[in-house]
């Protein structure tokens, strides 16, 4: 199936030219914390310095998913309804790994709350 380059760009892993920190995530050297970012059309876009690599990713994951929401919803993607099926999968998948990484964020605050 042929899809746009913006389609395309928007499903790019970059796994190779990621580093040690998941897609999304860097750290940011002058806050000693997580930094979140995403592009859209072509240009950055900040989604804010967090604590934890998990909730970087989980802030990237939440972005991430609806902006592939909002491609499945827009006219090239609707008159395809394979691609747009395959694009609301997708955003799925990337919900579904932000809760994912919530609820063992949770897990993981309640064992400590626990040991206290």
């Amino acid at each position: 199936m042929f899809v746009s380059q913006a389609i395309n760009l928007l499903l790019t892993n970059h796994a190779s030219a990621r580093g040690d920190y998941p897609q999304g995530v860097s750290f940011h050297v002058q806050s000693c914390r997580y930094q979140a970012n995403c592009r859209v059309g072509g240009k950055p876009k900040y989604l804010g310095l967090f604590d934890t690599v998990s909730e970087a990713e989980v802030a990237y994951l939440v972005f991430k998913a609806e902006l592939v929401i909002g491609v499945a919803h827009e006219k090239g993607a609707e008159a395809n309804p394979k691609l747009q099926v395959g694009l609301l999968a997708h955003a799925k998948a990337l919900s579904d790994r932000a809760s994912r990484l919530k609820n063992s964020d949770n897990s993981h605050e309640i064992e400590e709350e626990k040991g206290q």
